[in-house]
Parts: C-alpha cells; sequence; structure tokens
C-alpha cells in the first residue's frame, strides 16, 4: 500500500498509508544499509493536498503555469503555484483522475505553503463546484473504484496475487523481496481471491460479515458500504478462486439475515461513466 514517485534517475519519494508511516520507515531503514543510499524521513516536511475529479486538470491548470496535460497518469513532475513550489503526480486513492499534490517545505509547525495552495485551489475549482471531502467521502469513493484499503483488504499477510495486484509485481524484472514467496503461491495456486460483492437486496455489508454459498461460510467482508452511485450494498471479500467468477451467487450474513448478492468486477461502476477512464460529455 504504497507509491513510489521517482522525481530523479537517483531520487525517489515514497508515500505510503499514513497509518503505516513509522513501520515502513523502520522496514525501509532496516534494509537500506544493504545498498548505496540515502533515506530521509519527510513526512513532517510535505504537505500533500488530493485534488480529485474529472476537472481537476482544468482547475491545476488555471493556477500553474506547467504544462498539465503532459503529465500523464501515475506521472508526476514538478511545477510551481504563485512561486511555491511542489510536485504534482496524476494518482489518487478515489477511482477519479486527479492530482496528489506534495508542498514542499511546508512543515507541521509551519503550513502557511500548504494553507496558500489549498486556498488557491478552492478559488480555482469555485466555477467547478469544487468541495471539500473528509475521509468518510474518500472512503466511498475508493470502495466503488475497487481499491484496498490497508488493515481492512490487505496487510502484511496478504499476497499480491491474493489482492488482485499482480499488475503491479514485475516477475521477470530481477529479484526483489518475495519474489520467490510469489512464484512459489503462483506455481502451487491460490486459496482465496478478492472479489467485488454487490447487494441484490436491501442492506449494507460490513467488514467481518460472512460470505455463504449453497449455505456453506466461504469467505468474509473486509470492506463495505452503501454505494451512493449504484444505489445498493457493496463490498470487498475474500472467497476461494472457483467462486470468483463473475455473476456468481453468494450469500452475505447481515447480522441474522442472509441477503443475496453477487460476484462483480471492479470497479463497481461503468467505467464510461465514472472514474478516470469516464468519457467527458
Amino acid at each position: 500500500d504504497v507509491i513510489f514517485i521517482r522525481i530523479a534517475a537517483d531520487k525517489f519519494l515514497l508515500v505510503p498509508n499514513a497509518s503505516n508511516r513509522e513501520k515502513d520507515w523502520a522496514w525501509v531503514e532496516s534494509h537500506s544499509s544493504a545498498f548505496d543510499v540515502h533515506v530521509r524521513h519527510v513526512s513532517d516536511e510535505i504537505a500533500m493536498i488530493a485534488l480529485q475529479g474529472p476537472r481537476a486538470p482544468e482547475t491545476l491548470r488555471k493556477i500553474s503555469p506547467a504544462e498539465i496535460d503532459k503529465i500523464g497518469r501515475f506521472r508526476a513532475a514538478e511545477i510551481t503555484i504563485n512561486g511555491i513550489r511542489l510536485l504534482a503526480s496524476r494518482t489518487g486513492y478515489t477511482g477519479e483522475d486527479g492530482f496528489e499534490i506534495f508542498v514542499y517545505d511546508s512543515p507541521v509547525e509551519r503550513p502557511y505553503k500548504a494553507i496558500s495552495i489549498w486556498n488557491l485551489l478552492l478559488e480555482s475549482g469555485r466555477e467547478f463546484n469544487i468541495e471539500p471531502c473528509g475521509l468518510g467521502a474518500r472512503d466511498t469513493l475508493r470502495l466503488e473504484a475497487g481499491l484496498c484499503l490497508y488493515g481492512n483488504d490487505i496487510n502484511e499477510e496478504t499476497t499480491p496475487l491474493e489482492a488482485r495486484l499482480d499488475w503491479v509485481v514485475k516477475l521477470d524484472k530481477g529479484p526483489f523481496i518475495g519474489r520467490d514467496s510469489i512464484l512459489k503461491q503462483k506455481a502451487e495456486g491460490l486459496k482465496r481471491v478478492r472479489v467485488g460483492i454487490r447487494l441484490l437486496e436491501r442492506g449494507i455489508p460490513r467488514p467481518g460479515h460472512e460470505l455463504q454459498a449453497d449455505g456453506v461460510p466461504i469467505g468474509f467482508v473486509t470492506s463495505g458500504t452503501f454505494s451512493p452511485i449504484l444505489q445498493t450494498g457493496i463490498a470487498i471479500g475474500y472467497v476461494p478462486p472457483e467462486y470468483a467468477k463473475e455473476g456468481a451467487r453468494l450469500k452475505v450474513k447481515i447480522r441474522d439475515k442472509l441477503a443475496d448478492a453477487s460476484i462483480v468486477n471492479f470497479p463497481f461502476y461503468d467505467s464510461e461513466k465514472y472514474g478516470w477512464r469516464r468519457k467527458r460529455q
């Protein structure tokens, strides 16, 4: 649950899940002695603002002289806004187009540059009805997009194959920590796999709810909510591979009731209408 941003040929910015900040730092620091590398903890020096949504590029374009459209998906560039230097990464945790903006030299005791950028973004996006949003809204967005939440959908015991994150693991690019274990699991086969679950009746699935097929427990929900887009309950969970087929029916045990549901692909919504792949009208 991390992103590495390559700033230069020999310079990278590691962006972890906030709750794992110290744990990930300790891991990187403990392994760095084996390499010709210098690592520095900059969490308290850099502020991050997530500008997300289909109008994010237009909002940023209005206040920066940089060629924003040249920053492709999963690409980053150092730009300036009102004389303030920052890093704009075309990434996010919402499933939407947008940017994660890293404001340099904005420590927690002097956050003035970050506050200035925040206010400029709100003013620039006013014509697009920009709104600040909190973690609840962000969690709904990431779930509708089928993105994992560390501590719920993935943890230190989850492999990329099980979580369907193997697209970010390049097994043909040489050795790395964990490669042998992944190859072994790939050869032996998976015992569980992450799936999307859509309720076919009223109810809201929550983490820990049991999943059943033919009256037999087969897995559990790891994340769940009510989807404003689909107007129904949705969830992420783990089931054996033989049950992980699109359209397969199952039951979600919500309190003492078994609710009908089906397996769906990620994202939960029509990607031509919603999310970063949407077709602009």
